[in-house]
């Protein structure tokens, strides 16, 4: 009970002080709109006293005002330098195509100039600008020439849909380490030109360039670490300069629908982390059949769902590093002998490849290296490790069978049991199944059960909980209440639930499989349930048909007994529990806690985890902050 205080307590604390993070920022939020109103004030005196000087050097105030001018109108060099420091940093003006521009921009925004009525940006000399926001310039067909501010970091465009044309003088800025061209729908090209020198550029965002059709010549752009094209649509080439980036750790090229291979040279990046090509329906070759010399030697994630291949290159076994491949929603039958090789693999997603019926083996043991995707940029978005066979209609048969040592799926979860650092908290398997709950499961309920663990002998070699339930498809009634999520396993405590959810959304994917057997693992620093008396039960929506479910607790023994029995040491299967576990049936008439606080298994992490998510997005976060 202490315990349980003790966590309650320190998520009130959170609480209070995520309410003090939200007052803090809603004042600095009051203070950023009294500048702006302040700068609006300024901006509106200038160009008073602008049209004022114009009005006096011309003699005759009575004339009648000039027509709005189609030529640049920069400020006069006198006004900018008492006015604008030379090293001040323009922030964010947006382009609608106003006649009377002086009007809108303020003095920080004032180290460029748009022209009044015409569809070019003109920039004044400005020899120290250092950073440009023209997003969401709706208006914007092209840029300027920029090499009169050659000391640019800083380039945002963005969500400038009209914006076709990018000036080749681009290529000079040497200081730039961040473009942003997101959502620039109609440009067709980029060239960096032939004589520049962007060796400062780490960052470059082009997804949704759905006009774009080839990648950049990289040649002088060689430190690029960030490179995302995602729904470039209508990208069919990648530039063979792609080799020169030996930087480059993150590439992304989800549903770039018209690429049909990745060349050759991609291969020679040797410090490429993560790799996407999710969606690219048309890529018909990724890796060689074979390979004789290991590539993307540092590749750590590698998604290729729904790319519809027909056959997976054995040259995947060369990936050592891999820890994440997802190859989701293809066409081939089998999967090569050589993953066995990716000793550092911890998540492979197989689901709705609707003709797999050939698989071997996986992976048995573990590298000393594995881990190293939960502190990659971009690696802290998904933390679950997992083995996902949903919807695989061909593997129901070989699958749902009485387990022995060399089941799959027993196989994977002590692979991953054994060597820790695989996995953040937990881990899940998802497979076709039959009726039947495996006999490793030495408690098993019906669908509809609820229990509370009563006693539980805990000691040093104690490891974690694994739990399983058999599901398939429902028209009726839901079991439990289910909240947002569609399927979960749930702890329920005082005013607290905490669970653990499905990832795949059974309510929009339909199933060809019957039944499906689901697997979690949770390690023994969030099984607070064995402590808090927790009602343990899975709820679904109504989709979702609960059948049976059971559990076990795991301990260093039942690791130590696998590996003999792999070995090939004959061992009784299945073994008793090292301890068993005391637990007592709730009858759901005596459920009634009030309003209920929803908290996923995992959210109290250890420091080490803490100190580890932390790490990775400051990695992230200085990449997107780039020339800031």
């Amino acid at each position: 009970m202490t315990q349980v205080m003790d966590m309650m307590r320190t998520l009130q604390e959170n609480v209070v002080a995520s309410r003090s993070e939200q007052e803090r920022m809603h004042e600095a939020l009051v203070a950023s709109q009294a500048r702006n109103e302040e700068l609006n004030r300024i901006n509106e005196e200038l160009r008073k006293a602008l049209q004022e000087r114009e009005e006096r050097a011309t003699g005759d105030r009575s004339a009648p005002p000039s027509p709005p001018r189609s030529f640049p109108m920069p400020f006069s060099q006198e006004i900018m330098d008492s006015v604008v420091p030379a090293s001040t940093v323009a922030v964010k003006a947006s382009f609608t195509g106003v006649e009377d521009l002086e009007a809108d921009l303020t003095a920080f925004h004032t180290q460029m100039m748009l022209s009044g009525g015409s569809d070019a940006v003109y920039c004044k000399t400005c020899p120290n600008l250092k950073r440009i926001d023209l997003s969401n310039s709706k208006d914007l067909v092209e840029t300027p020439d920029f090499s009169r501010i050659i000391k640019l970091e800083r380039l945002d465009l963005s969500g400038c849909r009209s914006l076709s044309y990018v000036h080749s003088s681009i290529g000079l800025l040497k200081k730039l380490a961040f473009l942003n061209l997101r959502n620039c729908c109609n440009l067709v090209m980029i060239d960096f030109g032939r004589v520049g020198n962007m060796s400062s550029l780490r960052v470059i965002h082009l997804s949704g360039c759905r006009e774009l059709k080839s990648t950049p010549d990289f040649t002088r752009a060689t430190h690029i670490e960030y490179l995302d094209m995602d729904n470039c649509s209508n990208l069919s080439t990648i530039h063979e300069s792609i080799e020169v980036l030996s930087n480059l750790t993150f590439l992304s090229l989800r549903y770039c629908r018209n690429l049909v291979s990745v060349s050759d040279r991609i291969y020679s990046l040797v410090s490429l982390q993560t790799l996407d090509l999710c969606g690219c329906s048309k890529l018909t070759k990724f890796l060689p059949r074979q390979a004789s010399n290991p590539r993307l030697e540092c590749l750590i994630l590698l998604d290729l769902s729904f790319c519809y291949l027909e056959e997976v290159p054995d040259a995947i076994g060369e990936l050592r590093c891999l820890e994440r491949l997802n190859l989701r929603g293809n066409k081939f039958v089998s999967v090569p002998d050589s993953i066995r090789r990716l000793q550092c693999l911890a998540y492979l997603n197989l689901s709705d490849c609707y003709q797999l019926g050939v698989l071997l083996d996986l992976p048995i043991g573990g590298a000393t290296s594995g881990g190293r995707y939960f502190k990659t940029v971009s690696g802290s978005r998904d933390r679950r490790s997992s083995l996902y066979l949903f919807n695989c209609p061909e593997m129901a048969n070989i699958l749902s069978k009485p387990w022995d040592c060399w089941s799959l799926e027993l196989a994977w979860i002590f692979r991953l049991i054994k060597e820790s650092y695989h996995f953040r908290c937990g881990f899940d398997i998802v497979v076709p199944w039959g009726l039947e709950i495996p006999r490793w499961f030495s408690k098993r309920f019906e669908g509809d059960s609820v229990i509370s663990i009563v006693e539980f002998n805990v000691d040093e070699d104690w490891m974690g909980f694994a739990f399983c339930v058999i599901y398939g498809r429902n028209n009726g009634s839901a079991v439990g209440h289910s909240s947002w999520h569609s399927f979960y396993l749930s702890f329920v405590s005082k005013h607290t639930e905490e669970y653990f959810d499905m990832q795949h959304d059974l309510e929009v994917q339909y199933s060809v499989v019957s039944n499906h057997l689901w697997i979690i693992y949770i390690s023994r620093e969030h099984c607070h349930f064995v402590k808090t008396g927790a009602h343990i039960s899975f709820k679904a929506k109504p989709s979702v048909k609960i059948h049976r479910w059971g559990m076990r607790s795991i301990f260093k023994k039942d690791v130590h007994d696998f590996k003999r029995m792999q070995q090939g040491q004959h061992l009784p299967f299945p073994r008793d529990e090292v301890h068993p576990v005391n637990f007592v049936f709730v009858q759901k008439s005596n459920i009634n806690f009030g309003p209920i606080f929803q908290l996923p298994y995992n959210w109290l992490r250890t420091k080490e985890d803490e100190v580890e998510k932390n790490d990775a997005e400051v990695k992230e976060n200085n990449l997107s902050y780039a020339g800031f």
